[in-house]
C-alpha cells in the first residue's frame, strides 16, 4: 500500500469492519462448537439460563446483521478499487479477476482445511455478478438492491413461513457420531467429515445469494453517494437515517420475539440489512465523537487486517473445539462460547495494534494485494 493510499484511507469503514469481525466470530463460535444440524434445526442442547439468554440475545442483535454488514463493504470496497483504478488510468478488468479468482482460491483452502462454513468463495463468485452493476447509476445500484432483498422475504410470504423444526429420526444418531468426530477425531478423519459438510451448507449457501448480492449493491450505492466518506457532509441525513433504522429494527426483532409464522420469519429476514444499516450509521456518527473515537479506535486496528484476522478466528476456534487440538467440541454452551469470543477477539486487537505499527497491512492482505496487482508491496511502515 503506498503513501498515498494509506492517507486516502476511510477510517470509520475500518473501523466498521473491525465491528463486524466480532459478530461474525460470536456466530461463527456457535459452527465451531456445535455439530451443524443442532444449529440447522434450532435444537436447544443448553437450557441454562445464562445460555438461553446469551442465545436469545445473540439470534436477536448479531446473527444475520454483521454478514450484512461484511457484505455491504465488500460492494463499497469494490467501488472505491473501481474509482482508484480510474484514477491511475488502469485498466480495471484484470485486476478484479485476479483478486476475485484469489479469493476464491483462499475460501476453498479455508473452507477444505480449516472450517467448512467459509463465505469468501460465495462472495468472488457474487463479485463476479457485481460487476455487472458496478457502473450503473446509483439509482439503478439502489432498485437492484431493494429487489434482491425483497427475494428472499417474499420467499417467506409466498411459502407461509418456514414451519415448525422436526428433527430427522436419525437425528441423536448424528449428534453422537458428529460430536465423536470433530471432538475426537484426528486431522485426516476431521478433513472428510468437514469436506462432506461444507459441500452441503455451500449448496445451502446459494440460496442467500440474493441477500448477500442485494448488500454489496447497497455497499455500492453507498460508496457512490460518499455519505460514509465525508460523514459531517451529510449529518442531518445519516441522523435521520439511524432514528428511521432503529424504529425499524425495534419494531422488526420485536415481532421476530414472538415467533408467530410466517411474520417472525420475515421480521427475521428484513432484520438483517435493517438491522446492519443501523449500526453502521451509529458507528459513523459515533466516530465524529472524541469519546467515540477513543472506544471504537481499537477496532480500527482489528479492521486493517480483517482478512487475516477472519482466517485467524477460524484457525483457533477450531483448534479449541476439534479433536486435533484441545477437543472441546460439543461441550461449551452459548455463554462460554461468547466469553470465549470476546478473549479471543481481545487478543486480536492486541495482535493487530503490534502488527499495523510496524507493517503496512496484515500478511494474507500482503499476499492477497500481490497477487491483484502482480507486485511485491512493501510491507514495512516507514518512520
Amino acid at each position: 500500500m503506498g503513501i498515498e493510499e494509506q492517507k486516502q484511507r476511510i477510517e470509520v469503514i475500518d473501523v466498521i469492519r473491525g465491528v463486524a469481525l466480532l459478530g461474525v466470530l460470536i456466530i461463527n463460535m456457535r459452527f465451531f462448537s456445535t455439530p451443524y444440524l443442532a444449529i440447522a434445526y434450532k435444537v436447544e442442547l443448553w437450557p441454562g439460563f445464562w445460555d438461553r439468554l446469551v442465545a436469545g440475545l445473540e439470534t436477536s442483535l448479531v446473527a444475520g446483521k454483521f454478514i450484512s454488514i461484511f457484505s455491504f463493504l465488500f460492494g463499497f470496497g469494490m467501488v472505491l478499487m473501481l474509482e482508484s483504478a480510474k484514477k491511475r488510468e488502469v485498466w480495471f478488468a484484470p485486476l478484479i479477476t485476479r483478486r476475485l479468482l484469489a479469493l476464491a482460491l483462499f475460501g476453498l483452502l479455508h473452507g477444505w482445511l480449516i472450517w467448512y462454513g467459509d463465505i469468501l468463495l460465495h462472495y468472488a463468485v457474487l463479485g463476479f455478478l457485481l460487476l455487472l452493476f458496478i457502473n450503473r447509476k446509483p439509482r439503478t445500484m439502489m432498485i437492484g438492491a431493494v429487489l434482491l432483498l425483497s427475494m428472499m422475504p417474499l420467499l417467506i410470504l409466498l411459502s407461509g413461513g418456514s414451519g415448525s423444526f422436526q428433527t430427522p429420526s436419525y437425528f441423536n444418531d448424528y449428534l453422537e457420531f458428529n460430536t465423536m468426530i470433530y471432538g475426537e477425531g484426528s486431522y485426516s478423519v476431521i478433513l472428510k467429515q468437514r469436506i462432506m459438510e461444507w459441500m452441503g451448507t455451500a449448496a445451502e449457501q446459494i440460496g442467500f445469494y440474493p441477500h448477500l448480492l442485494g448488500m454489496f449493491l447497497l455497499g455500492a450505492y453507498f460508496s457512490r453517494k460518499k455519505w460514509f466518506h465525508h460523514a459531517e457532509d451529510h449529518i442531518v441525513l445519516l441522523k435521520r437515517l439511524c432514528a428511521v433504522m432503529l424504529l425499524l429494527f425495534a419494531g422488526l426483532s420485536a415481532l421476530a420475539f414472538l415467533n408467530v409464522k410466517p411474520w417472525s420469519d420475515l421480521a427475521m429476514l428484513l432484520g438483517w440489512p435493517i438491522g446492519a444499516m443501523f449500526y453502521m450509521c451509529v458507528i459513523v456518527l459515533a466516530w465524529r465523537t472524541t469519546l467515540g473515537r477513543r472506544l471504537l479506535r481499537p477496532f480500527l486496528y482489528v479492521g486493517r487486517m480483517a482478512f487475516t484476522n477472519y482466517i485467524f478466528q477460524s484457525v483457533i476456534g477450531t483448534l479449541i473445539f476439534y479433536g486435533y487440538g484441545f477437543g472441546y467440541f460439543g461441550q461449551v454452551g452459548d455463554a462460554g462460547r461468547l466469553l470465549i469470543s470476546i478473549c479471543l477477539f481481545t487478543a486480536q486487537i492486541l495482535f493487530s495494534r503490534f502488527w499495523i505499527s510496524r507493517f503496512r497491512m496484515g500478511p494474507l492482505e500482503w499476499v492477497w494485494r500481490a497477487i491483484t496487482y502482480r507486485t511485491v508491496p512493501p510491507m514495512k511502515v516507514r518512520r
